[in-house]
C-alpha cells in the first residue's frame, strides 16, 4: 500500500507541484486502484 501511494505521489509531483489539488487527485486515484 505504501509503495503504491509513494509511486502516485511522485507521479503527481511530476505532473504538477504537490498542492491541495495534487493531493486530492492522488488520493482519488489510489482509492480507485485499491
Amino acid at each position: 500500500m505504501l509503495e503504491h501511494v509513494a509511486g502516485y505521489r511522485m507521479r503527481a509531483d511530476r505532473l504538477e507541484p504537490l498542492d491541495a489539488e495534487g493531493e486530492v487527485i492522488a488520493r482519488f486515484e489510489v482509492r480507485h486502484l485499491t
